[in-house]
């Protein structure tokens, strides 16, 4: 009998204060206002996403359960379906993966029944989440890959960007840089441009620039941190700001630009100390120091040293603490200040050991974590199931006492009834106590077990220390040979684009003297100064093609074109002679329009039947275009290269399209070989094949190249979308403003266009251009990208802020000399309307200029909506 009362007072007693905790003053005021049932729950169901996304998963979790229970008792099943989702997230949140599962499957369960795509999608994101954390990866993909397929039926963009921001998680874990930047691309411009949730924004926009920064790509980084610096001034977040500050800061610091770096370091500064950030003023403190130390202010770089120093003395190590007191050791070493060196690498050792030990407790937190979480699911099912009985023993105590009132007869026969009942009831309750006592047992041998396991983790973080040590610097060696070819190969990137600048002026002046009508003996130097020029211009473009794929900068561009245009224009190049033929045989089922890059296959085709001809005195050369498959709206093209002849190159064709290319290989080869290597990277990055196959007197290259159907256009669409490659009057009388620092390039580009009775204006930098577009009103801007004074970029943010909308809405057509990627999408970001890549062709402007004019007279009547404008 006293086990009996004991028991119930246990049961009593956790009962109380499991109400007492769930009786928070949030939920007394949800249930207290809300009108009806349904009210309170989905208020219930947001309260607990609001605080799990504050961390506090007690007070979520309570939430969630109250939701829960009355949402079954109202049996709605959508509510059920977000409490379950709720829960699943604070499972997760508590490393508990099993439970977290078991709750999403739930929820999926019921919107699966309901047809609710969106909120199938949502937990099956979730779901992919978890199999993600629990390294599941097959799963995980398979998952995330469901849910955008089941928004493709009901779209939903807050969900669309959580799945590619967790699609971009899982590539950045496989290496696969490129992917990983795409999804995270993608999501930051739903953020953005759909969803407007600016904090989201700012949070992938920074994360993006550090991932790119990591790879070597300083420019990429550059505006993604300014895209986060613009979202967190909108969203007037000072220490968003400050972090955003100090990561350009260090972008600049790594190109070398000590003005800019010292620049927004300061700026990083104010922003940290305006909300007293301890930490980030230290970060920013630190960075000037190794800035004033570069530009040889040795007294400014020891006195921000010594403030860094102080405020780290005062604050609680964290990530970060240690490399801070690292990097400044290494300053006042190489300053000589050798007493002040080492006692910073005394407080970087003590630091670091400060953190390791930080790490481990957090890690055996987690153990810790996901096993609370495990018992007390447990141990809360029991105790509803005990609350649930209690509840029933009351109601049966309620009838009993009317049945005494109405007949004392009725009264003896329940209470004998009850009498048996109760010792029912109290053979059970000892069963349970046995249970209960059982599972302490269990839990004091599981904590006997952990701290065995806890000493021997001990045991080994001494033995991994040494190993740790050991791969850091095998790590480091490695990333810094790498680090080395990818420098080289972006260093020939950028001396091939600077080659073109003055290659530019050259072709253009002589094809101005050429205009002029010149004497004959002048005309032949002036041809062969052509000739030259081309020759050299196709040899920089070689270099470049490589390069770029060696940098991973190449563009593939993807366009409708004709396919007969396409292989005209091969059959130009290839001119037959009296010791060469060429044959041509064109499957009659390809269809004429298709999309993709014909500039690129046009390229490839060239450079093979070039090289095969290359050592051949004479034959025939056959190229055989057939049409191989096509799925869905995609068609693949099998190309044939058959080479007859003599003194065949077998072993060098066989060498590059049959065998992987290696850097070894690639030394030993000259410019011409290099065309090969280029054209079988060019096709590996359409996504299609290439090998040989040598018989006795023949060599045959067969390429698989994939392209897209280009569907039927309307007859509204071939009216408005069509634009004529030449208007003979279109361009006269037209203004146009060029921004230009170089002379030469300004002379020639204002020539080219008087002589199309366009009144122009010419500026030198992006100041001088400000100005005059503040005096004069033009239809067009061409806008040079690197200037001094005043950049491309900040010269078109300006302009873009104008309040006179004439001018702000101005079509905009950049020139730059580089063929990046970065830089054509850096150009849109800033507000460019389009882009000419430097050299180019007068044809080639006049075109350009054409068509942006003509579009921008087709939606001038339309509100202009301007991107967010990066500074």
């Amino acid at each position: 009998m006293l086990k009996n009362r004991l028991l119930f007072a246990f049961l009593f007693f956790s009962t109380f204060t499991l109400r007492a905790f769930n009786d928070n003053l949030e939920m007394k005021a949800i249930l207290a206002e809300s009108s009806n049932d349904k009210e309170k729950i989905t208020k219930l169901n947001t309260l607990a996403k609001s605080q799990i996304e504050n961390k506090n998963l007690n007070d979520a979790e309570n939430a969630a359960l109250k939701a829960l229970e009355m949402a079954q008792k109202s049996k709605s099943d959508p509510d059920k379906a977000g409490a379950f989702d709720n829960l699943g997230a604070i499972a997760a949140a508590r490393f508990d993966y099993t439970n977290a599962m078991n709750y999403f499957v739930d929820a999926l369960r019921i919107k699966d029944a309901a047809g609710d795509k969106v909120g199938s999608a949502y937990t099956k994101n979730h779901i992919g989440k978890v199999f993600f954390l629990q390294r599941n990866e097959e799963n995980a993909l398979q998952n995330f890959n469901t849910a955008l397929a089941l928004l493709d039926a009901a779209p939903n963009f807050a969900v669309a960007a959580e799945i590619h921001e967790n699609l971009g998680d899982f590539y950045l874990s496989k290496k696969v840089l490129g992917k990983a930047i795409s999804e995270y691309d993608t999501a930051l411009k739903i953020w953005a441009e759909n969803v407007q949730d600016l904090k989201k924004a700012a949070r992938t926009a920074a994360y993006l620039g550090k991932v790119v920064a990591e790879y070597g790509d300083n420019d990429g980084a550059l505006t993604y941190f300014n895209a986060s610096l613009n979202f967190h001034r909108n969203l007037e977040d000072a220490d968003g700001v400050g972090e955003d500050y100090l990561n350009i800061a260090q972008i600049y610091n790594a190109l070398e630009d000590n003005d800019l770096a010292a620049e927004n370091a300061g700026n990083a500064l104010s922003a940290f100390q305006q909300q007293n950030n301890e930490f980030g003023t230290a970060r920013a403190f630190n960075l000037q120091g190794k800035i004033a130390l570069k530009m040889g202010d040795r007294g400014q770089a020891e006195q921000n040293f010594e403030k860094c120093g102080d405020i780290l003395r005062g604050i609680k190590v964290q990530p970060g603490v240690p490399d801070l007191y690292r990097n400044m050791a290494d300053a006042f070493s190489e300053m000589g200040n050798f007493p002040k060196a080492y006692s910073l690498s005394q407080a970087y050792s003590v630091s670091k050991d400060s953190l390791f030990n930080q790490q481990k407790a957090a890690s055996l937190l987690e153990l810790t974590t996901k096993y609370e979480s495990e018992y007390s699911v447990k141990e809360k099912t029991r105790q509803l199931a005990v609350l649930e009985k209690e509840k029933s023993t009351e109601m049966m105590i309620r009838w009993l006492l009317i049945g005494l009132v109405a007949c004392a007869g009725a009264a003896i026969y329940f209470v004998f009834k009850s009498y048996r009942q109760k010792q029912q009831d109290n053979e059970k309750l000892v069963q349970m106590n046995g249970t209960i006592q059982a599972q302490n047992d269990e839990i004091a041998r599981k904590n006997v077990e952990m701290n065995f396991a806890n000493q021997e983790l001990q045991d080994k973080n001494g033995k991994l220390d040494y190993l740790n040590a050991q791969l850091v610097s095998e790590i480091s060696a490695r990333e810094n040979s790498q680090k080395s070819l990818f420098n080289k190969d972006n260093y020939l990137a950028q001396i091939t684009e600077r080659m073109r600048q003055p290659l530019n002026g050259i072709v253009g002046l002589a094809q101005a003297i050429m205009n002029e009508k010149p004497r004959r003996d002048q005309r032949d130097h002036i041809l062969n100064l052509q000739y030259a020029a081309n020759n050299l211009l196709v040899l920089i473009n070689d270099v470049l093609d490589y390069s770029e794929i060696e940098a991973s900068k190449i563009s593939i561009e993807t366009i409708d074109f004709s396919t007969d245009d396409a292989i005209q224009d091969v059959k130009k190049e290839l001119k037959p002679s009296k010791e060469f033929t060429y044959e041509f045989s064109i499957d009659s089922r390809i269809p004429n329009e298709l999309k993709g890059d014909p500039a690129r296959f046009n390229q490839v085709l060239m450079y093979i039947v070039k090289n095969m001809k290359r050592d051949m005195p004479s034959g025939v050369i056959r190229i055989n275009i057939l049409r191989n498959e096509v799925i869905d709206n995609e068609l693949t093209l099998k190309v044939d290269i058959q080479a007859q002849g003599d003194n065949i190159n077998y072993k060098l064709i066989d060498m590059l399209f049959n065998k992987p290319t290696n850097r070894e290989l690639l030394e030993t080869l000259n410019s011409k070989d290099m065309e090969m290597v280029v054209a079988r990277r060019l096709v590996e990055l359409q996504n299609g094949s290439i090998h040989a196959v040598q018989t006795k007197d023949e060599v045959i290259v067969t390429m698989f190249l994939p392209f897209k159907i280009v569907e039927a256009l309307t007859d509204a669409q071939n009216t408005e979308g069509s634009v004529p490659m030449y208007y003979n009057n279109f361009l006269e009388g037209k203004r146009i403003l060029v921004v230009e620092d170089n002379k030469v390039n300004q002379m020639l580009v204002v020539n080219m266009l008087k002589k199309k009775g366009v009144f122009v204006r010419a500026a030198n930098d992006g100041v001088e251009g400000l100005e005059t577009l503040g005096k004069e009103d033009f239809d067009l801007i061409l806008m040079d990208i690197q200037m001094p004074r005043m950049d491309g970029y900040h010269a078109v943010a300006e302009i873009r802020r104008m309040k006179d909308t004439t001018k702000s809405t101005l079509p905009i057509i950049a020139l730059t000399a580089s063929a990046y990627v970065t830089e054509k999408e850096k150009a849109q970001l800033f507000g460019m309307t389009d882009h000419i890549g430097k050299p180019f062709s007068p044809e080639e402007m006049v075109d350009k200029i054409t068509r942006v004019l003509m579009s921008h007279k087709s939606n001038v009547e339309e509100p202009f909506v301007p991107q967010p404008v990066l500074s």
